[in-house]
């Protein structure tokens, strides 16, 4: 996909729930129960700031029935990660795990 497509999907609206929608996996689904269960707090901190993103992330939420803590929409990451005191954190980039003040 060239960079002009990609931009293309992520910014017009007639692909917002093609990419915003999808289903998570059972696996996914089953591993946060889990954790709930056994008394983890749950945080989502997210970059997808846009208002379509925003929207759509509390829809699969209430969806999905997936019980989250807070729900947080921002760029620097670090700092939540750091103000939740998490004890782990997954993410798609290493940047915002080079600026944690955990590891």
């Amino acid at each position: 996909m060239s960079v002009e497509e990609f931009w293309d999907l992520v910014y017009q609206p007639k692909h917002e729930k093609a990419l915003y929608m999808q289903r998570i996996d059972i696996e996914t689904l089953t591993a946060l129960r889990r954790l709930r269960y056994q008394g983890h707090r749950l945080h989502i901190v997210t970059a997808r700031n846009r208002p379509q993103a925003i929207r759509y992330c509390y829809e699969v939420l209430s969806r999905d029935a997936i019980r989250i803590d807070t729900v947080d929409f921002t760029q620097d990451k670090a700092a939540f990660v750091q103000e939740y005191n998490a004890e782990f954190s997954i993410d798609d980039h290493v940047h915002h795990y080079e600026r944690y003040n955990q590891w």
